[in-house]
């Protein structure tokens, strides 16, 4: 409707109709440039980007090899307030009532049984609202945080098998590579 309204007054208009902005990784990808990219997309500008990426649907057959990358990376990354052009490689989260939403969706996950692969708590108060970044696996499509956008540091690990992506709580059905 906001479309067709705009079109039909010859308004420029930008929709963002993605959710949950998946990165698929097959075992064929150069697992490295994978990781970097993955970190990229789901940890710049601490994960408040309406683009940053945070379901990672890894095949089964790299998953473990994905994960150690990906963890050795997010634990090298500088968090906090910056000092200048680059001492910092994850700021700050918005808000503090934001800040609350990420720890609250992280901490429901490990609850229901995601399995923390790095990261997972706010850090020290007095910095200010700083979380770690944050990596999930063993994910259920059902768990919340993998319907809801986190618009935090947190990157979601999903595993898939052979060619198929599994359904990962967007509704889309399984689909051929």
């Amino acid at each position: 409707k906001v479309l067709h309204a705009a079109a039909d007054a010859l308004i420029p208009v930008v929709l963002e109709l993605g959710g949950k902005d998946p990165m698929i990784v097959f075992e064929d990808a150069h697992l490295e440039a994978a990781a970097h990219g993955a970190i990229n997309g789901c940890f710049i500008n601490a994960g408040q980007n309406c683009v940053s990426s945070e379901r990672i649907l890894v095949q089964r057959s790299i998953a473990r090899d994905f994960e150690e990358r990906v963890s050795a990376i997010a634990q090298s990354l500088r968090v906090g307030p910056s000092t200048k052009k680059g001492s910092v490689d994850v700021g700050a989260v918005i808000t503090p009532p934001q800040l609350r939403r990420v720890e609250a969706l992280v901490n429901e996950a490990i609850g229901e049984g995601a399995r923390l692969v790095v990261g997972g708590a706010r850090l020290d108060e007095g910095m200010g609202s700083f979380f770690q970044p944050t990596i999930l696996a063993g994910l259920k499509p059902s768990m919340p945080i993998m319907n809801e956008e986190v618009f935090g540091p947190v990157m979601l690990i999903a595993e898939f098998e052979d060619f198929e992506v599994v359904e990962a709580g967007t509704g889309a059905q399984a689909v051929e590579a």
